[in-house]
Order: C-alpha cells, then sequence, then structure tokens
C-alpha cells in the first residue's frame, strides 16, 4: 500500500477507497473491504503503527501488532464479540466492531468466508539460528549478545506469529459453533473459505530463486492450519511474476 511504512500512501489508499465508493465500484459497507499488510508497509522503527493509525475500524483488518486487543481477550469475551457482528437480516459476520477490526468477513448469504492475515509481523527484522542447526527459528528484535551462541542473519522474512495463529484457530472453531447455533439451515462446514495474505505459501515462479527477501519461516505449518480448517483457496501478493 505504501512504502517503508509512510502516512502519505495510507492517506491516498483511504481517498482510493472514497473514490471508488462514490463510482460504485465497491460495496459501501467497508467491513467488506479487507486490508493486509505487505513488507513495503512496515518501517524498521515504527513497524505497522501507522497503518494501524489509518485504517482500524475503517475495514477488515488481520491484527497489525503484537499487542492487538484480540490477543488478550479470553475465548468468553472473543465469542461475545464476534456474536455482537451477527448482523439481522443481512447475513454478514466480522469486520468491524465496536470500532475495532475483527480480522473476517463471513458472508453467510452466500456462503463465503475471507480471513486476512498478516505475514508481515517478522518483515524488516533479523533471523537467529540456536546452535544445532534444526532447533527453531526465533524472530530478534535486537542483536543477540556475543555470549548467545545465536548465529544472526539479516532477513526480510514472511511468517504468522503464534499469538495470531492461536487467535485464527479460536475465531475458527467460535465461527463454527456460532453459525450453528443461530442459523438454521446453515453449514459452517461447507462455506468456501479464502484465506488472504501477502506473502505466497509456496513459491510461484517456474525458475529457481535465490532471494534475500520474502523467505516464509512457517509456511508449512500455515498450509497445515489452513487445510485443517477446511480453506480452499490462499490470494496473495507480493511476488510480482505475470504468469
Amino acid at each position: 500500500i505504501t512504502f517503508k511504512g509512510e502516512k502519505s500512501g495510507f492517506s491516498r489508499f483511504n481517498r482510493l477507497i472514497e473514490e471508488l465508493n462514490n463510482f460504485g465500484l465497491l460495496p459501501e459497507d467497508k467491513r467488506r473491504v479487507i486490508v493486509v499488510p505487505g513488507n513495503h508497509d512496515v518501517h524498521e522503527s515504527h513497524r505497522l503503527e501507522n497503518m494501524q493509525e489509518a485504517f482500524n475500524g475503517l475495514y477488515t483488518l488481520p491484527p497489525l501488532a503484537g499487542n492487538n486487543y484480540l490477543f488478550s481477550l479470553s475465548r468468553a469475551s472473543l465469542r461475545k464479540k464476534i456474536a455482537k457482528s451477527f448482523v439481522s437480516g443481512e447475513g454478514l459476520v466480522g469486520g468491524v466492531v465496536d470500532g475495532h477490526s475483527l480480522p473476517f468477513v463471513l458472508d453467510r448469504t452466500n456462503g463465503v468466508l475471507v480471513y486476512g492475515l498478516n505475514s508481515a509481523r517478522s518483515a524488516r527484522t533479523e533471523v537467529a539460528m540456536r546452535p544445532g542447526g534444526d532447533s527453531p527459528v526465533e524472530l530478534r528484535g535486537t542483536r543477540p549478545s556475543k555470549n548467545d551462541g545465536a548465529i544472526l542473519h539479516s532477513a526480510d522474512a514472511a511468517g504468522v506469529v503464534s499469538d495470531e495463529l492461536r487467535l485464527f484457530k479460536k475465531v475458527m472453531e467460535i465461527l463454527k459453533h456460532l453459525s450453528d447455533e443461530q442459523s438454521s439451515g446453515f453449514c459452517f462446514d461447507e462455506v468456501l473459505k479464502l484465506a488472504v495474505i501477502h506473502h505466497p505459501l509456496t513459491p510461484i515462479s517456474r525458475f529457481t530463486e535465490v532471494k534475500g527477501f520474502g523467505h516464509f519461516l512457517n509456511a508449512g505449518e500455515m498450509k497445515h492450519i489452513l487445510a485443517q480448517h477446511g480453506f480452499s483457496v490462499v490470494m496473495h501478493g507480493h511476488s510480482h511474476w505475470p504468469e
């Protein structure tokens, strides 16, 4: 959307959305506009704060920061917030509730779920491997000490972090239970489920690539979790390949 997290790019995006709305090219309900961050929306110092400031409460967004309020909600509180988003007569669930963004939109009328994920939380950071080689990858906000023994790699990496994965699993469970309870004849398992994410989960180029950025740290885990929950489509950006 922008470059190096600059506010001006987010402001221009808001104006573009308004223009498209005025021409009738987008739905008036901005909850149906799902925005996910990419690596260019991140800056080393202020991360995704500018995007949060510009977009929260306007569009459907995944959690943009590690202190997102959704991470601190109990399952009961999260269920209550999602239940509140069931709009009578419209069949639309999710989006923006009480001025805060939920990471999904469920259209019960048409049987479609679109879930936004943030793969840019680890962008413009550093990756460290513990001694041993097969130990888990860690994201480091600061350099490890000289005595830490970790091998540091500078990387513009991608990935969906653990707190967001936990939130995703809770949301999917709650949506299924609420749908079964409140929608007569509506089967959540039969809904077409689409994930929207900036970085691709698998290479798309038919040529060999060696890249210093965009490596998806937990792509295998992400694909496994999406498949477990019945997702059949993943829509992404990032890779500029015309085929």
